[in-house]
Order: structure tokens, then C-alpha cells, then sequence
């Protein structure tokens, strides 16, 4: 497949407020390389972010504007899947000699972690079966890495100073 970008719209971290009654998703938050799959899955969870939202605005204060209450938290909330696949994207591409970005430092921990978890799990279908669960966005990023601390030994996840500044900039790594 070749596509001619990707991109990633940070909608919630947008200065001015989006018009009212206008809520992105899916493709207009973020798109992905397709070999990944991720596009589909994060469409669908960002349904669920905004069937919360929704379900937070109808109980809220029936005097305050429902579609202004319901920006903030929907984009905040469908920002997360789309962070997790984008850096899943990023970290998976940095496997190839080709790639030319500049990859987040979250990706750049997210990848460490991704090589010890493969490293980990050869032989071990339960423990495939757990990367399988974060890398299809079923579980979140932070699971890969407590699987991949608790395996090397390596103590608390949250001691790497690599990691800890990646959380820092990455909700999804949380």
C-alpha cells in the first residue's frame, strides 16, 4: 500500500473552540498507514467516547448548551485511541530502514518496549496473545509494558526515566 501522509489532528488540544455542533471522527482526527489496520478500530472506540460524552451532557444541567458540554470530553476521550494507534504506527515503523520521521520519544519507548515483549514472548502463545490484545487497541499501551517489566525483571515501569517522560507527553501510554 502506499499512502501519501498520515496525520494526527489534536482537535483536543485545539486553542479556539471547534463550531458548535461540529464533532471530528475517525479519518478526520487521525488516518494511519493501512498495513497497520488500526483506522476501523479506532473509529469504532471513538463511537464509544462519544456515546459517553453523550450519556455525561443528558444527565448535566439541562440549562447549559448540551453540544458545548459535549466537545470537551468527547475530544478529550477520542484522542486516546487515536494517540495509542498513531504511536503503535510510529513505533512499528521505526522497524524499517526507509523511515524517515522523526518519532516522539513516547514512540521511541513504546518501540523498546515492543522489541522486549516480541523478545518475550517467542514460544509463549499467552503471552502473544496479551501484545495481540494492545497492539488491536483491546487493551491500553500501559499493559504492554507492565507485561514486558514484569517478564525482564526489570522492576517498575514507572522507574524508567524514558518511559515516565513518555507518559508525561503520551496519555495513551497511561
Amino acid at each position: 500500500y502506499r499512502i501519501a501522509s498520515v496525520r494526527f489532528n489534536r482537535f483536543d488540544q485545539a486553542t479556539q473552540p471547534l463550531p458548535l455542533g461540529y464533532l471530528p471522527i475517525g479519518d478526520r482526527i487521525a488516518t494511519f498507514n493501512p498495513l497497520y489496520g488500526q483506522g476501523m478500530s479506532v473509529a469504532a472506540l471513538q463511537c464509544q467516547a462519544l456515546a459517553d460524552a453523550l450519556g455525561q451532557v443528558t444527565t448535566a444541567d439541562p440549562s447549559s448548551d448540551w453540544r458545548a458540554a459535549l466537545a470537551s470530553p468527547y475530544l478529550a476521550n477520542a484522542a486516546v485511541p487515536a494517540e495509542a494507534a498513531w504511536l503503535i504506527g510510529q513505533a512499528s515503523d521505526m522497524e524499517y530502514p526507509a523511515y524517515r520521521g522523526q518519532p516522539s520519544v513516547a514512540a521511541v519507548a513504546l518501540n523498546k518496549d515492543l522489541r522486549r515483549a516480541f523478545a518475550t514472548s517467542i514460544g509463549r502463545a499467552d503471552r502473544m496473545s496479551r501484545i495481540d490484545q494492545v497492539l488491536h487497541l483491546l487493551e491500553p499501551l500501559s499493559h504492554l509494558s507492565s507485561l514486558v517489566h514484569r517478564h525482564t525483571g526489570s522492576g517498575d515501569p514507572r522507574q524508567d526515566p524514558a518511559l515516565a517522560q513518555a507518559r508525561e507527553i503520551s496519555p495513551a501510554l497511561n
